[in-house]
């Protein structure tokens, strides 16, 4: 994965020889001054992909933490790849779309900032249809 994805993104903290553990870090800052990306809209583009959003900003802030697991087939990490590599494509082109994410997402925290410091407003409330169908 590390060496399909250097070419899109910096890759930070290889050995000597270039080769990295079984996880390894990308370098999303350089995004934030060429297209307002952060770190935090590739997590969200992501999930509009269908992937669960790796660790951001450890060890270091405006980065991702890549750690593939044994239980995900040769197909769906050669998509992630790609889905990351038309990412990098879009935010070095500058397209604003990557700085608005989700997209797809049928439904959104009104605002981070807001969820991080009331998390009620963003908790789920089942409909009275949902209450009454769990009766």
């Amino acid at each position: 994965m590390k060496a399909r994805l250097e070419n899109a993104y910096e890759i930070l903290y290889t050995g000597v020889s270039g080769t990295c553990a079984h996880e390894f870090i990308v370098d999303l800052r350089p995004f934030k001054s060429t297209a307002g990306v952060e770190a935090e809209d590739v997590a969200k583009r992501l999930m509009d992909y269908g992937f669960h959003a790796p660790t951001m900003s450890f060890p270091v802030p405006g980065t991702l933490m890549i750690e593939p697991t044994e239980s995900e087939s040769r197909g769906s990490l050669d998509i992630f790849i790609e889905s990351l590599r038309a990412l990098a494509e879009r935010a070095k082109k500058g397209d604003a779309a990557s700085s608005t994410p989700p997209r797809v997402s049928p439904r959104a925290a009104a605002s981070t900032r807001r969820a991080r410091r009331a998390p009620r407003c963003s908790r789920w409330k089942p409909s009275a249809q949902t209450r009454e169908a769990a009766e």
